[in-house]
């Protein structure tokens, strides 16, 4: 099999909540300026709102920070799972039909993942999830053969890279749509899409990569 692939970690865009507790801080601070500066009455009511729609713009910011850190976390809690059920993935040994028992293997996938802020006010985070795996398979003449036998990097049928795209609705991540993408020494390189049954399906062994 192929050398086993350490998973990469996911690379998230952010905003820190630091920093928007910060920029709080000093609005706040420009608003007590605004009351204490003995301004006439009419400046003074034209300076509050104007600190107010400030302190406003702030608070969305800082409400904005949240959400990609709850964004983040449950979708890094998703790579998790993925990565730890693709490991746990094991050869199956089954006959062809043909009078031959077949070994079907996986090389250890790498998986990475990704959240990224958009510009649209409907989907403003999407999780992008990307796997990449090595399907192998050997045959023999009986069923013990086949299990006994070792696949070696010469048994890979096809690299296959999935990607899988969820939406965040501010509480949960949500599935949006995903594509596989196969490559074999024979044939040219195919893409399909994939639905949420076809990637929660128990036979590909990607159940845990679906956010629940």
């Amino acid at each position: 099999m192929p050398t086993p692939l350490s998973p990469l970690p996911p690379s998230v865009t952010s905003t820190t909540s630091a920093a928007a507790t910060s920029a709080t801080a000093a609005i706040a601070a420009k608003t007590a300026r605004c009351l204490h500066q003995g301004m006439h009455p009419i400046g003074k009511a034209i300076a509050m709102m104007m600190c107010a729609a400030a302190l406003a713009g702030c608070n969305k910011t800082a409400g904005d920070a949240t959400q990609i850190s709850a964004a983040e976390t449950s979708f890094n809690a998703i790579v998790a799972a993925c990565t730890q059920t693709i490991a746990a993935r094991a050869f199956t040994v089954s006959a062809d039909g043909q009078g031959e028992w077949v070994k079907t293997g996986y090389s250890p996938a790498s998986v990475q993942g990704e959240v990224i802020h958009t510009e649209s006010a409907i989907t403003p985070y999407l999780g992008k999830l990307v796997i990449k795996d090595n399907t192998a398979r050997v045959s023999a003449a009986t069923e013990a053969q086949a299990a006994a036998a070792t696949l070696t990097p010469a048994h890979v049928l096809a690299n296959r890279t999935y990607t899988f795209i969820f939406r965040f609705d501010g509480q949960q991540w949500v599935w949006n749509n995903g594509s596989l993408v196969t490559k074999t020494k024979t044939t040219e390189d195919t893409t399909a899409g994939l639905t949420l049954a076809d990637v929660a399906a128990a036979g590909p062994g990607f159940s845990g990569c679906v956010a629940r």
